[in-house]
């Protein structure tokens, strides 16, 4: 795929495949990571500029936490802490546009991917950076893999000594049981 190629992920039957879209946009991060929604990416030609200034068809925070599969108190929380900012009608209400929505949806698979917020505001960073390299955003993946990867084996670790302590558990009337002890002689070691 050409650096100047947008990404779209189209839904096969049975996998998911990249492939190159004709509208020419260095921003493929957001279907990457959320290709159910199939959005255009802000800066291509697919979106308008008056979606890149938050217009479209106003929506409210009920219309986008619809869309994007995020909880209304998300999206708050999100504006609160300065991740995602919207405009406001007249009369006060919080009024999304698409590239509102592009961003929560981003948010929204970035965290169920794992993402710590403030990774996530890395993330979207990058993905507002026309200039950015891929290989920051590899890095920040990366590091974050290493991280899940070190949290299986604290699990694996997690698993197999609960494993033997049911083992070692009779599951009987008796009220000699090795959890019960293991968890008392933890607490004093």
């Amino acid at each position: 795929m050409s650096p100047g190629s947008a990404c779209r992920l189209r839904k096969s039957r049975n996998a998911q495949r990249a492939e190159p879209s004709p509208e020419g946009s260095s921003g493929c991060l957001l279907n990457l990571f959320f290709p159910s929604l199939d959005l255009p990416v802000s800066g291509s030609p697919m979106c308008s500029s008056r979606d890149r200034t938050r217009g479209g068809a106003a929506m409210n925070i009920g219309d986008v936490s619809e869309r994007s599969g995020l909880p209304a108190k998300t999206i708050r929380y999100y504006e609160d802490i300065g991740l995602v900012r919207h405009s406001r009608s007249e009369n006060g209400y919080r009024e999304f546009g698409s590239l509102d929505l592009h961003k929560l949806a981003f948010l929204a698979r970035a965290r169920s991917l794992g993402f710590t917020i403030e990774e996530c505001r890395t993330l979207l960073s990058l993905y507002d950076d026309r200039q950015r390299s891929s290989s920051d955003v590899k890095r920040l993946a990366e590091k974050h893999l290493a991280h899940i990867d070190q949290k299986i084996v604290e699990l694996q670790a997690l698993s197999a000594t609960l494993r033997d302590l049911v083992v070692r558990c009779q599951g009987d009337d008796r009220p000699d049981c090795p959890i019960m002890n293991d968890l008392a002689r933890s607490g004093t070691a």
